[in-house]
């Protein structure tokens, strides 16, 4: 029987925790990672009405962003100003007070191209709670990410976690 030790095992769940729990890079080491050429859904929801357009056509176009952002699909510009690595999409869920004890909840999107996302540990969604609602903010790295209704929140240390657990208990049941 062609064992490898416990202690490979031991040696290779430290060097994932370590891999995975790297800190964020600065501004400034961000800074010499190059631009992607990368493709996101960019579209914004306003709360402001276009008076060249009915109220019908705003509302329409809102909704687009919200439930169709594969419409909104587009290269991200590169420039001196602008150098995208990912994507974003910034949710806000806003309680507008609509008469005597009624309240409306409103959704506003923003889906645009990111400075961060090109490294596994820019990949987040972080939760921004205010007075008026919460905003969740959504970053990822890969061609038009920003498009899900729900960006992924796991990790993938999570899979190679349970993987790397999965191997050792079959390990130890062969040994017992």
């Amino acid at each position: 029987m062609n064992l490898i030790p416990a202690y490979v095992y031991l040696l290779l769940i430290i060097f994932i925790n370590h891999a995975y729990s790297a800190r964020p890079l600065t501004p400034y080491q961000r800074s010499f990672t190059p631009a992607r050429n990368i493709s996101c859904a960019q579209c914004e929801m306003k709360l402001e009405v276009d008076k060249s357009k009915t109220f019908v056509e705003t509302d329409m176009y809102r909704r687009r962003c919200l439930d169709e952002p594969e419409l909104f699909f587009k290269p991200c510009i590169v420039n001196d100003k602008n150098t995208p690595r990912g994507c974003a999409k910034l949710t806000t869920y806003l309680k507008e007070p609509v008469g005597k004890g009624r309240i409306k909840e409103v959704t506003l999107m923003k889906r645009f191209c990111a400075t961060e996302g090109a490294e596994p540990e820019e990949i987040k969604c972080v939760d921004h709670p205010s007075e008026g609602g919460n905003s969740e903010l959504c970053i990822c790295g890969t061609d038009n990410c920003n498009s899900a209704p729900q960006l992924l929140k796991l990790s993938l240390s999570s899979p190679i976690f349970s993987l790397t657990i999965s191997t050792i208990y079959m390990i130890f049941m062969k040994i017992n």
